[in-house]
């Protein structure tokens, strides 16, 4: 009878590992088929910020970064069941455009940025919230229209739009930061600059590190996750008894054997 609920005992635990390890392996397969989907449809990294230097921004493609954005909520959401915080970040304030100097220019104007908007948008992407971008992507829309110059867009929107001359402005400084993101990572946006003062260059350095913000929070919190679903999978293997019969005598124990780490 011992031995029989011994038995009961080891097959109830090894259910609860066999979940573990199911769990996790779901949410292994879609953080891999996410990132799958990323690497689809974003630059080669010696493309990544490409600049029109003395020409009109161009709009990235609408399919690559609805892609970027439905993948980026996917793997929240993953990250969200595995029960791994998800900052929310401070969005900051809106960001004006309606000038061909001011930082939402590099993104959105219709002919080359004035002197001086690339400095403004490294500066705008440098304060910006990485948790904040994220959260931006995450809830982005697409609009392939024409954009307003008068309007303040979502980062999406700013990324996707149609130009306008003098540029449309963001809604808050993390809509810019993730717009500049979302057009230097996906193949066909393009920034534009001032062919003076090496103004294309500062904005490949804005694109760089708008990216890097990107990056660094996806990282983070894959890490995490991946982290806490093999804990789960550790917790539920070092549940498992055993037993060793000795005579007649039956022990168990939680203890593992040496051949399991």
């Amino acid at each position: 009878m011992k031995y029989l609920k011994q038995k009961m005992l080891i097959a109830a635990q090894l259910k609860l590992l066999k979940g573990a390890i199911r769990g996790s392996g779901d949410v292994f397969d879609k953080l891999i088929a996410a990132l799958t989907n990323l690497a689809g449809v974003t630059k080669d990294n010696s493309l990544l910020g490409d600049t029109s230097n003395n020409a009109a921004a161009v709009a990235a493609d609408a399919n690559d970064v609805k892609t970027i954005i439905e993948n980026v909520k996917t793997i929240i959401e993953v990250v969200d069941k595995s029960e791994v915080k998800i900052e929310k970040g401070s969005e900051g304030n809106a960001v004006a455009g309606n000038a061909d100097t001011n930082a939402p220019a590099v993104l959105t104007h219709n002919a080359a940025a004035g002197q001086g908007a690339t400095a403004k948008l490294a500066d705008e992407v440098s304060k910006a919230d990485p948790w904040a971008i994220i959260d931006k992507i995450k809830d982005a829309t697409i609009n392939t229209g024409v954009l307003t110059a008068a309007t303040n867009y979502g980062a999406g929107e700013l990324a996707t739009g149609g130009v306008v001359a003098n540029g449309a402005g963001a809604k808050t400084n993390a809509d810019l930061a993730a717009a500049v993101a979302l057009k230097s990572m996906t193949k066909t946006g393009k920034l534009s600059a001032h062919n003076g003062n090496n103004e294309a260059d500062v904005a490949k350095a804005a694109a760089v590190s708008a990216v890097n913000k990107v990056l660094g929070v996806l990282d983070f919190i894959i890490r995490k996750t991946v982290s806490s679903n093999l804990d789960k999978i550790r917790e539920a293997v070092k549940g498992i008894k055993y037993s060793e019969t000795t005579g007649e005598a039956t022990e168990s124990d939680t203890a593992q054997p040496t051949a399991i780490k």
